[in-house]
């Protein structure tokens, strides 16, 4: 008998999945829509072979069925992760502020790999960052690869947020 493999589950904050949830609504009931109403008005337009416009929402259109079929295994194989209750050891949803040797001060968010961010400060937790910090906590040095090579960091403060 053959084991059917099972999916990994892919972790997640409550407000991320609640993220992807919305972005899926939004691209089944409102871009679907809009690419639909370009394509519709090309194709009136009659001839559809140099028609960029037409192309080009074809194009939008498989682009955007993708992300829809993406969204809908994401949320399918997502686990929410439960902020911990405590901040003594740093978690997915964390928000920290670590301190590097220079002085400078940083705060970052802990989060799922489908949610991180670097714009954002929503870094994932199996990022180099982010696997030094797991379980890590307040007053705990840590050592961080960077492409710019290694550089030092101290926890100074680790708290869950509100939402």
């Amino acid at each position: 008998m053959i084991k059917k493999k099972e999916k990994q589950k892919i972790q997640l904050t409550a407000h991320g999945l609640e993220e992807l949830k919305k972005e899926l609504d939004y691209r089944r009931n409102v871009r679907r829509k809009e690419i639909n109403e370009v394509i519709r008005s090309a194709v009136e337009q009659g001839d559809l072979s140099e028609n960029d416009e037409y192309s080009l929402a074809l194009e939008d259109s498989y682009a955007n069925n993708a992300r829809i079929e993406d969204l809908m295994n994401i949320i399918k194989n997502a686990e929410v992760v439960k902020n911990c209750n405590n901040t003594k050891a740093i978690c997915i949803g964390h928000k920290v502020t670590l301190k590097a040797e220079n002085g400078t001060e940083m705060e970052i968010q802990l989060v799922g790999d489908t949610e991180a961010n670097p714009l954002q400060k929503r870094i994932s937790s199996t990022s180099p960052m982010g696997s030094a910090l797991m379980g890590k906590s307040v007053k705990n040095e840590v050592e961080i690869n960077s492409p710019s090579g290694k550089k030092k960091y101290t926890i100074t403060k680790v708290e869950t947020p509100s939402s």
